[in-house]
């Protein structure tokens, strides 16, 4: 599975340049096709640890106040 892993990371990087030169030609500048990658990448990380059950959501507790009147 990880030759399969492999192999596909290996040809979505090779479609960062033809995907980003027809973005320039459509008037995307720079900027935002950085942006629309990482957000893209963003997603896939996302659901990758969804799939594999590593996001936790905890809950910050507040400090009870003093009572000192600082």
């Amino acid at each position: 599975m990880g030759y399969l892993y492999l192999l596909l990371a290996a040809f979505l990087w090779g479609l960062i340049g033809p995907v980003s030169r027809l973005a320039f030609e459509e008037g995307l500048t720079p900027l935002a096709v950085a942006f629309f990658r990482a957000s893209v990448a963003w997603v896939f990380f996302g659901l990758h640890a969804l799939l594999l059950r590593q996001v936790r959501v905890t809950q910050v507790a507040t400090q009870p106040s003093s009572g000192s009147g600082d």
